[in-house]
């Protein structure tokens, strides 16, 4: 993560939170904002969920299935 090179401190004291799905072959796709830290910093860490290499995708009864997951990301 790359702090912003800005004057503004963030929103909520730098606590944002992201949803995204881990979908059947591994990749990050529809990243959301569920709770902001500010536009600036939302958008860096949009970019870098996007760029996670694949995440091993979660099993129901033996087949890969889409997941939901809501992370904390704090910037300080």
């Amino acid at each position: 993560i790359k702090l912003p090179n800005t004057k503004k401190n963030p929103e909520n004291g730098g606590k944002g939170v992201l949803s995204f799905v881990v979908n059947r072959e591994g990749n990050i796709e529809d990243v959301k904002v569920i709770q902001s830290a500010g536009k600036v910093y939302d958008e860096e860490a949009i970019r870098v969920m996007k760029k996670m290499e694949r995440w091993i995708p979660a099993k129901l009864h033996n087949r890969e299935i889409n997941i939901q997951y809501t992370i904390p990301i704090n910037f300080l």
